[in-house]
């Protein structure tokens, strides 16, 4: 599937497109705004600490196959520069982020250029003369047509940047139930459906450091600022003296609706309650919730955000020696070969297929035996990089997880999240250049408004110019994402993960060993954590999932969360549906690296399938 590039004139918001694709009337846009930290004395309102880093740096890449189209990016937080250094130049405390997504792909229309009216008028035969395929084929794109089929995904593969300037392709599994663990699962991840106009994506995070927890006293580093350069002390964090983590986006719901003056959103819990978005306290936990946009009377089909009501979290220790032997530390990719991503990236997520694993293709060594009869033809000229392609017996998926030194993702518990959604301030008005050369945007734009991210402040490295404005595609961020003060246009989306239980104890996600010594680099231990949200048009995305679980150490009382009762809030009443309309979620990250220079851009057309269930219809307001 080609992607459109959505064109927006900050003056008149019109959107153009490339490639001779339909241009999207209603798109919402998700951005990476901040990570923060809330401290062990913070009262309720408080406002928690922004974790920042000295430059806006990112990685990105993208792939697909006949099911899926995915997208993966890989930043990072805190002091994670000069990874390669030990002792008291390691890294004294960082946090690994990205995003893995998926977009299942429409075989029906997108693939092969039918409808469910054009597909219904062909003879099974005349399809496979057509096309030049299969029965099975045939039948695959009756389901895609008339929405009966749903993908499933199992393990997700993130891109990981986590140490030495080496990185890995790895599984990961968000979908874990309470009382899941790799373990107890076998190292197997449950199945998720995912439909034909719906859209996943998934967050993982890693933090480790030789001075990121305090309360670990036998082995923290303590080496005071010496050590680290000037620009970097002011990144680091002893998350011993914070309880939650928060992950904040950017919820611009502005170009909702072709007139995009008139929109609606609200919020459904579970039990039914539905409640406006212009109701909703910046207090009420939205876990386990699903959002909903649409332009009333505009014809166009309802998008809806849901939000997962676990994470999932655990431990890892590195084989640092490991590491050593793939890859050399720091890892050097040649002066010939700046981006080539062979040099120091490797594939442990194994030979499965289906989007299961990485697809062979690639110009990524794969690690692991692969157990095949036989290297598929086509791959034949690139066999250097599956050198275990035919080896038996074939790895086992818990064997995949720490090769070459990479991270080991193994989940031992799933915890509630805690979300809540505020209205955004607006940042408007930025200066034609930077006051100040900083790319960690702290020094650039006096007297920002306070919603402002920090990538959006950070300057190229001489200030000539915003970091935002470097390198490039067709699509600049400006033209994404357009936050103003006022109801239903930006939202901030707070996501708090507990570094701390109730009683004081730490959660195993802040519960972190640091990896501290004269020849310690500072990521060969640490916890992680994964978050699975999912969004698409009204009937392609699931239902609640889990129902949320209480305990006493848990945000929920021990007879369970309570979601919202009688005395809510009106509710605001479900929109018609309407007709097919492209959707759009496009989500941006600022940076340079070696891989990738300038902005990445998620793009997903997703249209809406007809599903073979009835629903009712309910008036809406204006």
């Amino acid at each position: 599937m080609v992607c459109p590039r959505p064109r927006r004139s900050p003056s008149t918001r019109t959107i153009k497109t490339d490639d001779d694709l339909p241009a999207p009337k209603a798109w919402i846009t998700i951005q990476d705004h901040s990570i923060a930290l809330v401290n062990n004395t913070a009262a309720p309102g408080d406002k928690p600490e922004v974790w920042s880093k000295p430059q806006s740096y990112f990685a990105s890449t993208n792939d697909g196959g006949s099911e899926f189209m995915g997208q993966t990016t890989s930043t990072w937080f805190g002091t994670k520069q000069g990874d390669q250094n030990t002792g008291a130049s390691a890294v004294r405390s960082a946090m690994s982020y990205g995003y893995t997504s998926y977009a299942p792909i429409d075989r029906c229309t997108e693939t092969f250029g039918y409808t469910n009216e054009t597909a219904a008028t062909k003879t099974d035969a005349e399809m496979m003369s057509e096309k030049s395929i299969t029965q099975e084929e045939v039948d695959l794109i009756r389901k895609h047509c008339n929405g009966t089929y749903d993908q499933k995904l199992r393990e997700n593969q993130f891109m990981t940047m986590t140490g030495g300037g080496s990185g890995y392709w790895l599984n990961g599994c968000p979908n874990y139930s309470p009382g899941n663990t790799s373990k107890n699962m076998n190292y197997t991840c449950p199945a998720v459906p995912v439909a034909p106009g719906g859209y996943k994506f998934s967050i993982l995070g890693m933090l480790y450091g030789s001075m990121i927890n305090s309360a670990h006293n036998e082995s923290y580093g303590g080496y005071g600022a010496e050590g680290l350069p000037d620009y970097q002390v002011p990144h680091w964090r002893d998350l011993a003296q914070y309880k939650s983590l928060v992950m904040t986006s950017t919820l611009d719901i502005t170009n909702v609706g072709e007139n995009t003056t008139v929109r609606s959103a609200w919020v459904e819990w579970r039990n039914g309650t539905t409640v406006n978005f212009t109701n909703i306290s910046d207090t009420t936990n939205l876990a386990g919730t699903k959002l909903h946009f649409v332009s009333p009377g505009s014809g166009e089909d309802e998008i809806v955000l849901k939000f997962a009501p676990y994470y999932s979290t655990g431990k890892y220790e590195r084989d640092v020696a490991a590491v050593k032997e793939e890859f050399g530390i720091p890892c050097q990719y040649p002066d010939h070969c700046p981006n080539c991503l062979d040099y120091c990236v490797r594939d442990i997520t194994g030979y499965e297929g289906g989007f299961q694993s990485k697809a062979l293709g690639r110009e990524i060594k794969k690690l692991g035996n692969g157990g095949l009869s036989t290297l598929p033809t086509q791959h034949a000229s690139k066999s250097s990089f599956y050198p275990n392609a035919t080896s038996t017996p074939k790895s086992t998926k818990e064997e995949l997880m720490s090769l070459g030194g990479a991270p080991k993702l193994e989940v031992t518990e799933v915890r509630p999240v805690k979300i809540f959604l505020r209205k955004h301030g607006g940042c408007t008005g930025r200066p034609a250049s930077p006051a100040a050369a900083d790319m960690s945007g702290k020094n650039t734009w006096p007297n920002a408004p306070a919603d402002c991210p920090d990538w959006f402040k950070a300057s190229t490295h001489d200030g000539s110019k915003w970091l935002s404005e470097e390198g490039g595609t067709d699509v600049k961020n400006e033209w994404m994402i357009d936050c103003e003060a006022g109801d239903l246009r930006c939202y901030l989306v707070d996501v708090h993960l507990d570094l701390a239980y109730l009683n004081g104890t730490r959660s195993v996600l802040g519960d972190i060993t640091n990896d501290a010594g004269s020849d310690k680099y500072g990521w060969g231990k640490g916890t992680f954590f994964m978050y699975d949200p999912e969004i698409g048009t009204g009937d392609a995305v699931g239902g609640f999932g889990d129902e949320i679980q209480g305990s006493g150490d848990l945000p929920c009382p021990a007879s369970g969360c309570l979601y919202p009762g009688s005395d809510s809030p009106a509710p605001a009443p479900a929109p018609d549906s309407g007709s097919d309309f492209p959707f759009v979620f496009i989500g941006v990250a600022i940076g340079v690296v070696a891989l990738v220079i300038g902005m990445v851009v998620y793009c997903v057309v997703l249209r809406r399938r007809k599903r073979l269930k009835a629903s009712g219809t309910k008036q809406v307001k204006a």
